[in-house]
C-alpha cells in the first residue's frame, strides 16, 4: 500500500484538441524513473521556439527487477511511443 512503480514514459500533447498520448510501456517487472529532457544542439541555451520543444532526447534509467539489471533508455522526444 502506498508504493506505486512507475512503469511508463508518456508524451502529452496539451496543444491538439484532443489532446494526445504517446506511451511506452517498460513491463509488470520494470521501474522507470523520471525522464530527463536534453535538448539538441543549441536548445539548452536559447529558446528556439515553440516548434523546437520537443526537439531533442529523454533518457531514463529502467530498473528490471527480475533480471536485477538496470539500463539507460534513450527516446527521441518527438516520437516516444
Amino acid at each position: 500500500e502506498g508504493w506505486f512503480p512507475f512503469r511508463q514514459v508518456v508524451k502529452v500533447d496539451l496543444s491538439a484538441s484532443p489532446a494526445t498520448a504517446e506511451v511506452w510501456d517498460a513491463d509488470d517487472t520494470s521501474v522507470v524513473s523520471e525522464p530527463l529532457f536534453l535538448p539538441r544542439e543549441d536548445g539548452a541555451t536559447r529558446w528556439r521556439g515553440p516548434e523546437h520543444e520537443d526537439d531533442g532526447w529523454l533518457v531514463s534509467v529502467v530498473s528490471n527487477a527480475e533480471t536485477e539489471r538496470s539500463e539507460l533508455f534513450v527516446f527521441d522526444a518527438q516520437r516516444v511511443g
